[in-house]
C-alpha cells in the first residue's frame, strides 16, 4: 500500500516537474523568438525572398491632431544583419522590410497627407534621390488607401525597389532603386520630424 502511494507521489512530481519545464520553455521561447511593443507582436525572424531577415528593432509611430496625441502604429525593421546605423542601412544592398501595425483606423487622405509632409520635409531640389522620388510619387500616392485597427502594411526593399502589402496582399511595386531609397530613408534617415520611431527602428530606445 505505501509502496504504491510513494509510486503515486513519484509520478505525480515527476508530471509536475514536467510541466514546469515544459512552462519555462514556453515563456523561454515567447522572448528569444517574439519582439513585443504596445501590445503588438512581431516575429524574431521571417524569410523574404529566400533571405532570412531579423527584427532590428521596433518603434511607434506618434501623430498630434487638434492638440491631441495619437498611437497610429507600431513598426518593425527587419534586416539580412542587425545595425543600429541609418545611413549604413540606407548604404547596404541586402533585402529590408518595414511592418506597420496600425493601432487605429487612418484614412486614405491622412495617411496621404503624412506622406507628403515626410517628402516635404526630407527633400530638397538638389537631392538625386527626391528628384526621382518625385517623379514617382503619384504613382505610390495613388497606391495608398485608409487602413483600419489591426491592419498590418509592409514595405520590402531590394535591389530592384520596393512592393507594399496590406495584410499580406500586393497592393503595388515601384522598380526604382532611388524611390525605394526614399521610402526607406522616411523610416532611418538622419533628418525626420518623428525621430523616436526611427531610434525604434535602429534598436536605439523603445
Amino acid at each position: 500500500m505505501y509502496a504504491n502511494l510513494n509510486k503515486n507521489i513519484s509520478t505525480s512530481k515527476g508530471a509536475h516537474m514536467k510541466s514546469l519545464v515544459m512552462f519555462m520553455v514556453l515563456m523561454f521561447s515567447v522572448f528569444v523568438f517574439a519582439g513585443s511593443f504596445k501590445g503588438v507582436d512581431m516575429p524574431e525572424e521571417m524569410k523574404i525572398n529566400g533571405k532570412k531577415l531579423v527584427l532590428n528593432g521596433m518603434g511607434l509611430r506618434e501623430a498630434t491632431k487638434l492638440g491631441i496625441d495619437f498611437d497610429v502604429y507600431v513598426g518593425g525593421l527587419y534586416l539580412e544583419k542587425k545595425s543600429t546605423s541609418g545611413a549604413e542601412i540606407l548604404a547596404s544592398k541586402g533585402v529590408k522590410r518595414i511592418d506597420m501595425h496600425f493601432l487605429m483606423g487612418v484614412w486614405a487622405s491622412d495617411l496621404k497627407a503624412g506622406w507628403r509632409e515626410a517628402y516635404d520635409f526630407i527633400c530638397n531640389p538638389k537631392d538625386d534621390v527626391c528628384v526621382e522620388a518625385k517623379e514617382k510619387w503619384e504613382m505610390f500616392i495613388n497606391n495608398i488607401s485608409g487602413v483600419s485597427k489591426g491592419d498590418v502594411t509592409s514595405f520590402t526593399f531590394t535591389e530592384k525597389g520596393f512592393e507594399m502589402e496590406t495584410n499580406g496582399k500586393t497592393t503595388g511595386s515601384i522598380q526604382s532603386p532611388k524611390f525605394a531609397q526614399f521610402i526607406l530613408r522616411c523610416f532611418v534617415g538622419s533628418k525626420l520630424s518623428y525621430p523616436s520611431l526611427r531610434d525604434g527602428l535602429l534598436g536605439l530606445k523603445k
